[in-house]
């Protein structure tokens, strides 16, 4: 690096600036990180910690890596631009990587736009009831212990940004009793929701249309979130998803680990009915349905689904219920799989869709022993033999990448996912 009045340029395609010393010219000013046109990426591999109002830049042609803590004890600042040049490039959060701000008074600007710090779900709340399409960011991890919400906690319509900076919150409660949109955040609407995990969250509802433990109703996109907890709906009438209960825009690098029960008509791992686009995202939670369409990724297929896969066991009374889908419509799925244990009672169920009424499968898969369905043509149960599904042994699937897997999107090792294929860039915990 070359570093000179506060700028650090990278003079070499893989340039090392010590953490130590950036933290100590941060002690004294503002400080500007930059690829210049040598490098594409910045990574940040160490812990990175200062108490001055120095604000920190980080420019990168392509992509941000945080995957340790980035942590400004006083009133300091941070700006982050990515794909400055180039176009593929996005921020990223692994391992125990996060951005966290002592201060709600310190700013934070992404790509030339300005957030609003805040540090609990209710000052969210309310601040989006105030500007539903302004941009905010979760200043550190919080415990909601001890809260219960009875209606979304963001019960206004978001549009807006929210960034979670790699955060946690932990045990989200929605005990929601009125009609429309249950979740964390109500309906969104061209909103990004991106980077935090819900761990033990907590939403049931008796009386809403669309119940997620994220959204009830999401219009918007979804980057790199994770539910883990319990959703739960009573409703007859109603989707049910880990994610989102109905989706209408793109879920991308996310994952759900919920335990999921519902009375209703659409129940899914992921979403209850999706008519947008989900990609490198997974489900490892249970899913427990009943009537209408059950499956391990999403009950309803409206839209497109790629490089995704379910390990969620999936039981229903009298479903059309899938490893990964309950029924598909007329759209595209590429690149997915299943493992999970499928159970019925009644209706149709395949290894991976329950009923296939159209919908194009490309390089699908499912595991002939783990999902419980070994008959080599039940990859859909109606029809027989879909073409483009197949089914594979637990062995076949261990053994690397199945035919048509993209190595660049997926990983094969006995070491990461109990030697299933896993998505690069969405890793399993």
């Amino acid at each position: 690096m070359s570093c000179n009045a506060g700028v650090c340029t990278a003079t070499a395609q893989k340039a090392v600036l010590n953490a130590g010393d950036l933290q100590a010219m941060l002690a004294s000013g503002d400080v500007a990180v930059k690829t210049g046109s040598v490098a594409k990426d910045i990574e940040i591999d160490q812990p990175l910690t200062w108490a001055s109002t120095s604000r920190l830049t980080l420019d990168a042609q392509r992509s941000i890596t945080i995957r340790k803590p980035v942590t400004v004890n006083g009133q300091g600042a941070i700006t982050l631009a990515f794909n400055q040049g180039e176009s593929a490039g996005d921020l990223y959060f692994f391992d125990k990587g996060d951005v966290t701000f002592f201060d709600l008074a310190s700013t934070l600007v992404i790509n030339g736009t300005g957030y609003v710090l805040v540090g609990n779900l209710t000052t969210l709340g309310s601040d989006v009831a105030k500007n539903p399409a302004g941009s905010y960011a979760l200043a550190a991890s919080y415990d909601a212990k001890g809260e219960v919400f009875h209606k979304a906690p963001v019960a206004t319509t978001f549009s807006g940004n929210f960034e979670g900076l790699g955060h946690t919150i932990l045990h989200v409660k929605v005990k929601h009793g009125v009609q429309g949109c249950a979740g964390t955040f109500a309906r969104t609407e061209a909103a990004l929701i991106r980077d935090i995990t819900l761990k033990k969250v907590s939403v049931f509802s008796k009386a809403a249309s669309a119940v997620g433990g994220l959204v009830g109703c999401n219009a918007g996109d979804v980057v790199n979130v994770g539910v883990e907890g319990t959703v739960k709906a009573d409703s007859e009438f109603v989707d049910v998803g880990g994610l989102a209960g109905d989706h209408a825009g793109l879920i991308e690098r996310s994952r759900s680990s919920v335990s999921l029960s519902s009375m209703g008509k659409q129940t899914g791992g992921l979403v209850g009915v999706n008519s947008g686009i989900i990609d490198k995202s997974f489900v490892t939670g249970p899913v427990a349905g009943n009537i209408g369409n059950v499956g391990g990724l999403a009950a309803l297929n409206e839209g497109y689904i790629s490089n995704s896969y379910a390990s969620a066991a999936v039981t229903a009374n009298n479903a059309h219920i899938g490893g990964l889908l309950g029924t598909t419509g007329v759209l595209s799925v590429d690149q997915v799989y299943s493992t999970g244990q499928v159970e019925t009672e009644g209706n149709l169920a395949g290894g991976l869709v329950g009923v296939d009424d159209g919908s194009t499968f490309k390089n699908s898969y499912w595991d002939l022993d783990t999902t419980g369905i070994t008959d080599p043509s039940q990859g859909a149960g109606q029809p027989p033999n879909d073409p483009g599904i197949t089914g594979l042994t637990d062995a076949q699937l261990k053994a690397g990448l199945p035919a048509g897997f993209d190595p660049k999107i997926w990983g094969s090792s006995a070491r990461v996912n109990d030697g299933y294929p896993y998505l690069l860039a969405n890793p399993p915990t």
